[in-house]
This record gives C-alpha cells, sequence and structure tokens, in this order.
C-alpha cells in the first residue's frame, strides 16, 4: 500500500480536507502497515519483523535474525553498490574478486594458485598434475631462509643425497668422494682440507688426457689392478726417457728412477750404481746412447753377476723382485 497523505485543506476548517473519521482512517491504515512490517500483529513468510534485538526475516520454516554485538566505539558498515551475497564465516562460499590483507587460512583447498611476482607485474601460477590418491607435500622445517629449487633453473645443492639418480652432462667441481665424504677422483689441483690419496684426471682442450696419483703425502703409487684371470690391456704406451751419465747413483735412496726407459749417455767413466727399487716388480728398460766406449751398471743386488755393460746401441731390460734385479732381455750387452 502506497502511504496515505491527510489533506488538511486550504484554509483552517474551511470544510475542503478530509473528515476526522476519513484522516482517521489513512492514519490507521499507514500505522497498521508500519506495523506489521515492524512486528505486530500476526506475520508470515517474507516479512521482516524489527525486535530488540535487530531484526527477524520470518522465512516458510525458520527465521533469519541480524544483530549485532555491541562495540567499543562508533563504527559504519557500509554494503558495496553491487548484487551480491553477503559472506559469512561458517557457510560454504564462493568468493571472487576478492583481495585478502594478511589472511590466516587454515587447512585450505586450492584448485589453482597464483603468486604475484616482485613488482606485481607477472604472477607465479602453481599446477599440479592429476594423483590417484591423496599425498602429502612435505617441507622441512628450516633453519634459515632458503630457495626452492625447480628442475630447469640453475641452482646450487648444498648437504643433498641423491640416491640412484640418472645424471646428463654432469660438471663436477674438485673432487668426487665416496660414502664416508673421502675424495677418490679429483679434477682440480686442491686437495680441499682433505690429503688423502686418490686418483686425479687432468684435461686440456688440445693436450692429452692425464689420470695421476694425487694426494697431501710426497710419494704416491698407482695401482691398476685386474680381477680374477683377467689382464690389463693397452692398446699402446710410451714411458719417459731418463737420461743418466756415468758415475750416476739411481734407484731408492739416490736419484730416483722417474722413467721406465734409461738412456745411458757419454763416453766411458765410472760405473752407474743402480739401486735397489721401491716397488717389487719395477721394470727398468736400459738403452746405450750411441757413443763410444763402455758404460757399466752396477746393481746393488744382482744373483746374475755384478755388473752390465753396454757399448754404443746396447740395450738391456731388468726387472727388480724385491730383493734382487735381473736381466731378462735385451741385445748386445754383457754380463760380467
Amino acid at each position: 500500500m502506497a502511504r496515505q497523505t491527510i489533506n488538511t485543506g486550504s484554509l483552517a476548517n474551511d470544510g475542503t480536507g478530509d473528515t476526522l473519521r476519513g484522516a482517521g482512517t489513512k492514519i490507521n491504515a499507514n500505522f497498521s502497515e508500519l506495523y506489521t512490517l515492524l512486528g505486530g500483529d500476526a506475520v508470515g513468510a517474507g516479512t521482516t519483523q524489527l525486535t530488540t534485538d535487530g531484526l527477524d526475516i520470518i522465512g516458510t520454516s525458520f527465521t533469519t535474525s541480524i544483530g549485532a554485538a555491541d562495540p567499543g566505539s562508533d563504527i559504519e558498515i557500509d554494503f558495496p553498490a553491487t548484487a551480491g551475497n553477503i559472506v559469512v564465516d561458517a557457510a560454504t562460499q564462493t568468493l571472487t574478486n576478492k583481495t585478502l590483507t594478511a589472511p590466516e587460512v587454515d587447512f585450505g583447498t586450492f584448485s589453482v594458485m597464483r603468486l604475484l611476482d616482485a613488482d606485481s607485474s607477472h604472477t607465479y601460477t602453481i599446477v599440479t598434475g592429476g594423483l590417484s590418491a591423496n599425498h602429502n607435500l612435505n617441507i622441512p622445517g628450516l633453519s634459515d631462509s632458503d630457495t626452492i629449487v625447480t628442475n630447469t633453473t640453475t641452482a646450487t645443492l648444498t648437504n643433498k643425497t641423491l640416491t640412484t639418480p640418472t645424471i646428463t652432462r654432469a660438471t663436477i667441481h674438485e673432487h668426487l668422494a665416496d660414502s664416508a665424504g673421502v675424495p677418490v677422483v679429483n679434477f682440480t689441483g686442491r686437495l680441499n682440507g682433505n690429503t688423502s690419496s686418490r686418483l686425479r684426471v687432468a684435461t686440456t682442450p688440445s693436450a692429452n688426457v692425464t689420470l695421476s696419483a694425487f694426494g697431501g703425502t710426497a710419494d704416491i703409487g698407482l695401482d691398476v689392478t685386474a680381477k680374477g684371470n683377467k689382464t690389463i690391456n693397452l692398446s699402446k704406451y710410451s714411458t719417459n726417457i731418463q737420461n743418466i751419465a756415468a758415475g750416476a747413483n739411481i734407484g731408492s735412496g739416490q736419484t730416483d728412477i722417474t722413467a721406465s726407459i734409461v738412456k745411458i749417455t757419454g763416453a766411458s767413466g765410472a760405473t752407474i750404481n743402480l739401486q735397489n727399487a721401491v716397488a717389487s716388480g719395477t721394470i727398468l728398460h736400459v738403452i746405450r746412447a750411441n757413443e763410444t766406449g763402455t758404460q757399466t751398471i752396477t746393481p746393488t743386488n744382482f744373483l746374475q753377476g755384478t755388473t752390465v755393460d753396454f757399448t754404443a746401441n746396447d740395450t738391456a731390460t731388468l726387472i727388480y723382485d724385491g730383493s734382487n734385479w735381473y736381466v731378462v732381455g735385451g741385445q748386445g750387452y754383457a754380463i760380467s
């Protein structure tokens, strides 16, 4: 019903206004409508009722009561100029285009999550794969700030254990270590605080690859051992040649043997003293230069004689068995 206005006439008591009965009828109709809307008389579904606690909205079976807590100061609640539903804390609802500042989400479920980058110009969209069951994605307990590692970005991993990994074109810095952390293969000339003996692999763009013994001690051997009844197969090999002059002392305790081939140079002179080798099985190939006179090698322990004599271009092969030197082959030498 529209509001009914009482006609008071043009002038007082001029007889042009509503009668007292007519004015009373309009007053009663207006109050009746307000009374019904604000909770008077019997009200039905779809009506509202003003109560001392707030406002009741009468439904078919239940009533929605709207109230307010006692505030500590004057407050304003503004409804946006947009159609929509009020969001309450216990209802299951969908929020669209909402900005949450410093929210705390407990056990949230996200179908798509987007994170703004540092300057809010782009987003990270977190995309999940399909699962056949629920799984946990565990984040470790951190003692300091850290960085998530992804599969295509360049990153440095520290204190990580890889179990049965597949590595393609790996770049190894400094060394490879065993399960105890002891270096076994080095790729640089740095000990990095560990003096254990190990193999070193060195390469250059245009020169040979070098395999050498490496570690913190001065003398380190390099043992290559086959297993069972198999042998070590070398397609070809070479060794350094050490020039030795008459009167030299070579071998353990004197001038170390630095090559498997010894070339005797110079004319006839004093005998060359061959000390015992450090390792059993040491093989020494001896070449006499194409020079005049005879040069003599005197091994410290030599069961086949006392000396081995070499004239120009003579050769001999000597083997140390751990106690004595033996001549096993060559050409032109003489034992005396």
